[in-house]
């Protein structure tokens, strides 16, 4: 039996473990260890990068978040439950993982952060493994694109914002290391499965442009690889593992959605507004904006030496191509840095030229070149600062059009000058996707986001691109040395040009800072910052007492999706069909916004005003009124509309006949159908109208109501009641209008009984409007303060008798119960409208209880979803069929009962409207398709066929509009070039006052 092991003598147990740690030590080199260390400090500051702006989440992540939610909640590719199939977001990788995330129990927004900084940080160090692949092992060069992703703003902003982009740069990373070990030429494995295509498959599918990045690499892939391995095997392998997994996405895609591209592509790219080769627009001007804001430019020729390498014909064909690339640049826009880059030209001519032409030439020329050089740039910088430089070159029209035909040519010779270089296998792919990244920027339009997003898909090819390029430099730079005076370049070499790269990547750093602080001192809206409007709209709502479903036309979809169950109609199309594909053209507008949909809401203002011109629509200012904004800072945020007729009525909806008062005022008898509880509230309908025909009187005044409830003798409580809620005040009022006001009334401490209500209409002097006896008492009411009957408020006053039932608390609830209870009788009877009357009943019993409301909502959703449902099967028509379903899904779309019904009827419904779109009957075509997609909101198609049919029934096909577009442009040419400047819209301005509380008592 052996002795247990003392202290000093390690124990045959841990032997083993200890050889093997000692082991590992031994082989990882000296080099290896350090860049490790320096690796640890890239992370840390690659950590603070990403934690600077950590706490925003931009305002499209919710999109995402949302559609993540419903549809790990069972309800759908969705934007909101119950909608149609809209493919409102862009990345499914990055959704495919929120699904994951969400049907788990994640709360997004608590662990989509830490998400995306893990994965910013493994891209990070598996940059590293791609540097050490394509670089060598024992350089610490290979440190260079961690820390060009360390100091990237965009790599850092983008996060922990919540899109994908941290997804995508994994990915990408993984892509390229896995295609470097693929390609790599030794005699060892001369096969390696080309486990790469999963990588670039993943990342097609993560955004739509991805496609076009896996190509690249696909194809580089199989050059590379028949010219090296002389075999097929690896390519065929490739596209299979690639092309069978993404052609069956694609046909799933295309079945489920309908349309070849995700809805926001339609929504972000304007069909007029297509001109990548136009310089000066907005395309190319947000593309330079990136390269002088993060101060890029001043890098280009480090970005052309990494794509060319380094050598003697190959630093003069970086010359050219820098000169070509910055010379059009230059010429085409302001011409700032001009002289400094022809001043650079002439430098790098001379130097090049001077090495060619003599062996040792000598040094001091060299010395005074440069010194030359250095000071005419200076001297050129100090009078520019002085308003001293002009223009250098006219900017001649030939300067606007020729710089994107240019930049093209030479973004795809570079590739080809690069094959043969030192990492060429590397440098060529990275450049490639780099101009990739540019053209999707450019096509695209640029981004509204702050940060330059489109560029962040840039970061890792382009830290492979930069760290080749400065070490090239570094390469040029030792060479210079030889030509310098007084230097011994001998100690100098390799740690020169080591220290030249180093300080290229130090060099990043205050470009990338300044513009990360210029996003996180302004940052864009997110989702949180949103939800004060959605709070607004429904505290607006609500005080409106609207029933209905709140259908809501705006824009920063995110937030909307996520917390509210409103309708959107997304004014700038992302996550809504028909405003991506018609836009903004007037007749389309004027259907779909102001005829088929009327969202009780819209938001507007600014340049979306401007743009969409929805405010200069006549029905836009016919039929909605702005009200008072919410606070947004120091100020209120306006362009909030209310549909007028939620507010001001045609005619008064009950009954009961209206008093006339002077000055041609009408109040009508008050609607309190439910017995209100001791202590709580009544809900009352008050309505106050105006008797003016025809044009309104000048001069008309303004007038306050006061209702109060009386026993005959005195007053027992008094409520201001605000005419039009104070949004839209009787001045404003059309002739022959009626302000409907829903109110919730505290009835504080009236006792049980049934009281008069009466009403006193008051001129902003403080004098009563009086009622006129004789029109009183047509409607059944009296007039206090006449010799017959006195007054208890005020002379004037106008009193409707028992109008007001005050139980006990007791009572009050056993009375709501009956109510209740009959509901469920009466839907199941299939007397559907009697149904929705008497919850309505019981809601106005227990007036502003909403908690009890909710609680029993989704019973009573159930019970008349299914009502109307069933009482569809009797209906003497279709589309008193539709009606009813439409109606059953206006209370639950999940019903059985619904869904049955809906779902075949929309089937053939679809059926009729292909027959009429065969027939190009487009009026039946576009009703029946609409018809099909409001009842099955997954009937894709017919959306689009509707939308097709929308387009010929108005005029806005894109036949039509490519004609009309080419006779606008023929008659603008004929015309001649006119400066033109876009108006705003003026809006219709109201006092921006706080949205107003419940009437509370009168003092």
């Amino acid at each position: 039996m052996s002795s247990p092991a003392t202290p000093s003598e390690p124990s045959s147990a841990d032997t083993p473990s200890r050889s093997r740690l000692a082991a590992l030590v031994t082989r990882v080199s000296v080099t290896t260890w350090v860049q490790l260390g320096v690796l640890l400090l890239v992370l840390v500051g690659a950590a603070v990068h990403n934690l600077a702006v950590s706490h925003w989440f931009i305002e499209d992540a919710a999109i995402d978040f949302a559609y993540a939610k419903h549809v790990a909640e069972g309800d759908g590719f969705v934007p909101t439950p119950g909608g149609e199939v809209v493919e409102g977001y862009s990345n499914p990788t990055w959704l495919a993982i929120l699904v994951v995330l969400h049907a788990v129990g994640f709360e997004l927004f608590d662990v989509v952060h830490w998400l995306g900084f893990a994965l910013s940080m493994t891209t990070v160090v598996l940059t590293w493994f791609l540097a050490r692949e394509v670089m060598g092992r024992d350089t610490f060069a290979v440190l260079i694109p961690p820390a060009f992703l360390a100091a990237s703003s965009q790599f850092g902003i983008w996060g922990t914002a919540g899109l994908e982009n941290p997804l995508w740069n994994l990915l990408m990373a993984v892509g390229m290391w896995r295609m470097a070990v693929e390609m790599r030429d030794d005699e060892r494995s001369r096969f390696r499965y080309p486990w790469s295509s999963v990588a670039w498959l993943l990342l097609s599918l993560t955004r739509p442009e991805g496609i076009l990045y896996a190509a690249l690499a696909g194809f580089f892939h199989m050059c590379w690889t028949v010219v090296h391995k002389r075999t097929w095997v690896p390519t065929a392998l490739w596209l299979v593992t690639f092309f069978v997994p993404w052609t069956a996405y694609q046909v799933w895609h295309y079945e489920t959605f309908a349309w070849p591209f995700p809805n926001t592509f339609y929504g972000k790219v304007d069909r007029k507004e297509q001109t990548p080769l136009t310089w000066t627009h907005r395309s190319w001007n947000w593309t330079r904006s990136y390269w002088r804001e993060v101060g890029q430019g001043f890098f280009l020729p480090v970005w052309v030496l990494g794509a060319l390498g380094d050598g003697r014909w190959r630093y003069a064909a970086v010359l050219v191509q820098v000169a070509i690339i910055g010379l059009v640049c230059q010429l085409g826009a302001d011409q700032r840095y001009l002289l400094l880059l022809l001043i650079g030209l002439f430098w790098g001519v001379f130097a090049l030229g001077l090495r060619r032409t003599e062996e040792h030439p000598p040094r001091w020329l060299m010395g005074l070149g440069t010194v030359f050089a250095l000071a005419l740039a200076a001297s050129s910088e100090i009078a520019r600062s002085h308003g001293l430089t002009p223009t250098i070159l006219p900017m001649p029209d030939l300067a606007k059009v020729v710089p994107p035909y240019v930049l093209i040519a030479t973004a795809l010779t570079i590739p080809f000058l690069g094959i043969g270089a030192r990492g060429w296998s590397s440098r060529v792919p990275a450049w490639l996707f780099v101009c990739a990244a540019i053209g999707f920027a450019v096509y695209s339009q640029g981004d509204w986001m702050k940060g330059f997003r489109w560029y962040a898909m840039a970061t890792v090819p382009g830290s492979i691109l930069f760290a080749w390029g400065a070490i090239s430099a570094g390469r040029l730079v030792e060479e210079l040395f030889e030509l310098a005076p007084a230097v011994d370049p001998r100690p100098l070499l390799g740690w020169t040009g080591l220290g030249v790269a180093g300080a290229l990547t130090l060099l990043q750093i205050p470009g990338n800072v300044m513009a990360t602080n210029k996003v996180a001192g302004a940052l864009d809206p997110a989702p949180r910052g949103i939800l004060p409007r959605i709070e607004y709209v429904r505290k607006l709502v609500a005080r409106l007492h609207y029933d209905e479903p709140v259908s809501d036309a705006d824009v920063d979809m995110g937030a909307h999706l996520y917390w509210s169950d409103f309708k959107m109609l997304d004014i700038a199309g992302l996550v809504d069909v028909p405003f991506a594909h018609q836009r903004f053209e007037t007749p389309f507008v004027r259907e779909y916004l102001f005829e088929e949909e009327k969202p009780v809401y819209i938001h507007i203002h600014g340049g979306w005003a401007s743009n969409s011109r929805i405010p200069s629509h006549p029905e836009f200012r016919r039929d909605y009124l702005e009200v008072p904004g919410f606070p947004a800072g120091k100020s209120l945020h306006i362009g909030n509309y209310v549909r007028r007729d939620a507010i001001l009525e045609k005619d008064w909806p009950h009954e009961a006949p209206g008093v006339r008062l002077e000055d041609e005022v009408v109040v009508y008898r008050p609607f309190a159908p439910a017995a209100a509880g001791v202590g709580k509230h009544a809900y009352v309908e008050i309505g106050v109208g105006d008797t003016t025909t025809g044009f309104r009187k000048k001069g008309r005044d303004d007038f306050r109501v006061l209702l109060f409830a009386t026993d005959g003798e005195r007053v027992l409580r008094s409520w201001d009641i605000p005419p039009g809620y104070d949004w839209v005040t009787p001045r404003e009022w059309k002739p022959e209008e009626v302000f409907v006001g829903r109110f919730d009334l505290p009835v504080g401490d009236l006792p049980v009984g049934t009281w008069d209500l009466g009403v006193v209409v008051q001129r902003m002097d403080g004098t009563v409007i009086a009622a006129d006896p004789a029109s009183a008492a047509d409607a059944g009411a009296v007039v206090g303060g006449t010799d017959e009957v006195p007054a208890v408020f005020a002379r004037g006053e106008v009193r409707f008798p028992a109008q007001l039932t005050i139980m006990s608390v007791e009572d009050r609830g056993a009375a709501c119960t009956a109510v209740y209870d009959r509901l469920f009788t009466l839907a199941a009877q299939g007397s559907c409208d009697e149904a929705e009357s008497a919850w309505d009943l019981a809601r106005w019993h227990r007036a502003a209880e909403h908690e009890w409301e909710r609680e029993h909502e989704q019973r009573v959703s159930t019970a008349l979803s299914e009502c109307w449902a069933v009482s569809s099967d009797q209906a003497a028509d279709d589309q008193e069929r539709i009606r009813r379903l439409l109606r059953a899904k206006r209370w639950s779309f999940r019903t059985e009962a619904f869904s049955s019904r809906a779902v075949p009827l929309a089937e053939a419904l679809e059926q009729q409207g292909l027959e009429a779109r065969a027939a190009q009957d487009w009026e039946t075509a576009y009703r029946r398709f609409v018809d099909a997609v409001h009842l099955d909101g997954t009937r894709t198609f017919s959306r689009k066929w509707a939308e097709e049919a929308r387009g010929f029934r108005l005029g806005i096909d894109p036949e039509t509009l490519a004609v009309r577009d080419a006779e606008e442009a023929a008659r603008k040419a004929q015309n001649g070039p006119e400066r033109r400047q876009r108006k705003g819209v003026r809006l219709p301005l109201t006092p921006q006052v706080p949205l107003p509380e419940d009437p509370e008592d009168d003092p």
